[in-house]
């Protein structure tokens, strides 16, 4: 096969160091992947990241699973299920066969302890909010917000959100009202279950004013466990129900993962060991895949993912497979804190942004600029059909055009005059730009692009801020950051998997922006059983995001890029760049 290299000799001496080491092993795997970082979390409930999740899904899995190829849910830890006719009441059905990696039985107590964590605001979950469609679900959630801030305010009992244990294999779940894609959400990791004796063993299940009993049991405060809960997720004590268990876990260095004697599909997964390498470097995880020692690697650096395009247009990288991914690279305003407190400010600096520009001479993978914030790839996955058959198509608002005319404009309506070729107002310059994302050759690249249009348009400074990617995430969630890079795929395939998030109050709305009207439409929309009429209050919710109050900048639309070698089979490149692991096997004899 065609193979080259784009990195310096310095880098290939330090990257080949690194993948010396990294080939170290104290078994053998059948397969190897770069997965891009260390994870921060594998508790189903604190999961957030792509590559996390990426594990996540080899090692747990929900009562319904998704399909590697279609993509739809598919049967998991429920081996059937019936919605009623309304679309509010669902009842699985657990299989008898279903087993911990421990042995024990998976039961439908599982789950409803499971979700009662989940549902717990003092836990942190940040997906909390994808479990709202249940029946009092939001109701309990913030009952307990409600107590840390006034111990006297009361916790809704957990018994009135809508989980019902019928028999050990039967949960019954009510709805809110009816949710087309509740069985998407069942298979993500706020809705798998994690095994309840093996986090008490480590005192790391309860927290205060959790209302963490049992079903019929009374509510106990428990101890606060913060400092424990990754006891539970070691190789030596975790207890998973998926295709692969957590057989070692050496931080920054490496993960192995076991095939589960114990998952009930065990016969058709083909792999018994894979190997995980927390790869940041993309030049090292490169040269890992091209040296042999990985054998699947999402994108590179955006440089030698240019060439590899090249490469595969003109049929030399067989290898390279780029596709149009479910997801949105944007940037996110503190919308708390001057200038970016002002709307017209938002707006001017989005309008002063060619995002055409950077997909074409950036970017490198045939990316399409972005204007609004649902992925056009989602478009036809979402559609929804009525009682009568007729078919609906998500109809999104135009968003902002790239126009530094006008930019120049809203700037100045919000009372920045240009002195001497700088922006003032009331005697003082338009402060010093700052964009904050975490280390990642393409975001800083995009970055300095992005630096230059605006220092061109405004004639003002810009500094980029570059850090690790726990402490940005940290960072952010302060709002300690004026401009921050962001990403989003959607969890589902429905527009409010990206909508939801700037909702007041979303654990993943980082912006500070808070609008009621948004907030009014969103719920509406919730409600809406009609499908038209509720993709057009999600327009109209767009419209405020990406339109008229941007606390978000849209840049473009994600195109995956993954390399993996011809003898690996059953990976199935999807909009939501999802690997499944579970799936993959090798075909021996091919390279």
């Amino acid at each position: 096969m065609y193979r080259f290299l784009v990195v310096t000799s310095v880098l290939i001496v330090i990257a080949l160091v690194t993948v010396i080491g990294l080939s170290y092993q104290s078994s053998e795997a059948d397969f190897t992947l770069d997965n891009e970082t260390e994870c921060t979390s594998l508790d189903n409930h604190l999961m957030r990241w792509v590559h996390e999740n990426r594990i996540g899904r080899a090692l747990y899995e929900g009562l319904t699973a998704t399909d590697p190829v279609t993509l739809q849910p598919a049967p998991g830890a429920a081996e059937s299920w019936e919605v009623s006719p309304d679309g509010l009441t669902y009842t699985f059905h657990l299989r008898e066969n279903g087993r911990w990696s421990n042995g024990d039985p998976i039961t439908a107590t599982d789950f409803y302890w499971s979700w009662e964590r989940a549902l717990n605001a003092r836990v942190g979950a940040e997906y909390s909010n994808m479990a709202f469609p249940i029946k009092n679900a939001r109701a309990y959630y913030e009952s307990i917000l409600a107590h840390g801030e006034d111990p006297k305010q009361p916790i809704l009992p957990y018994a009135e959100v809508g989980v019902r244990v019928e028999d050990p294999h039967t949960l019954v779940v009510q709805l809110e009202f009816p949710c087309t894609y509740f069985l998407e959400i069942a298979a993500q990791s706020i809705l798998r279950p994690i095994h309840r004796p093996s986090y008490e063993r480590v005192g790391a299940y309860t927290w205060p004013t959790a209302a963490t009993s049992r079903p019929g049991q009374p509510y106990d405060a428990g101890e606060d466990s913060f400092t424990k809960r990754h006891l539970a997720t070691r190789p030596e004590t975790m207890v998973s129900n998926g295709a692969y268990t957590l057989e070692e876990w050496t931080f920054k260095r490496r993960m192995i993962l076991r095939k589960n004697p114990q998952y009930w599909s065990r016969d058709n997964v083909a792999l018994e060991r894979i190997k995980v390498l927390p790869i940041d470097d993309p030049n090292t995880a490169f040269l890992a895949y091209e040296t042999g020692v990985v054998d699947w690697m999402p994108k590179p650096t955006l440089r030698t993912q240019k060439l590899l395009y090249e490469e595969f247009r003109a049929g030399r990288r067989p290898d390279f497979y780029p596709a149009p991914n479910y997801g949105t690279y944007f940037y996110v305003f503190n919308c708390t804190k001057p200038p970016f407190d002002d709307v017209r400010v938002r707006r001017a600096f989005v309008m002063a942004v060619d995002k055409a520009k950077l997909c074409s001479e950036v970017a490198g993978l045939g990316e399409e600029p972005a204007t609004v914030f649902f992925p056009p790839a989602g478009r036809e996955a979402a559609a929804q059909a009525d009682a009568d058959g007729n078919l609906y198509y998500y109809d999104q608002p135009e968003g902002l055009p790239y126009d530094v005319a006008t930019a120049r404009r809203e700037l100045a309506d919000a009372g920045w005059k240009k002195v001497d070729g700088r922006y003032q107002r009331d005697g003082k310059p338009l402060p010093t730009i700052e964009i904050s994302y975490n280390t990642l050759e393409s975001h800083a690249v995009i970055a300095q692009a992005i630096g230059k249009m605006w220092e061109e348009a405004f004639g003002t400074d810009v500094s980029l801020r570059n850090l690790e990617i726990k402490v940005y995430d940290e960072m952010r969630k302060n709002l300690d950051y004026m401009i921050g890079r962001y990403a989003w795929y959607g969890d589902y395939l429905d527009p409010t998997t990206f909508l939801n998030m700037y909702r007041t109050g979303d654990g993943f709305n980082d912006t500070g922006w808070s609008n009621p009207h948004y907030d009014d439409l969103l719920a509406q929309a919730a409600r809406e059983p009609h499908p038209g009429k509720r993709f057009e209050l999600l327009k109209q919710a767009e419209t405020l995001l990406v339109d008229q109050e941007v606390p978000i900048m849209p840049i473009y639309y994600y195109k995956g890029a993954w390399l993996f070698r011809s003898n690996v089979k059953g990976v199935h490149h999807n909009i939501r760049g999802w690997l499944f692991l579970k799936a993959i096997s090798i075909q021996r004899g091919e390279t």
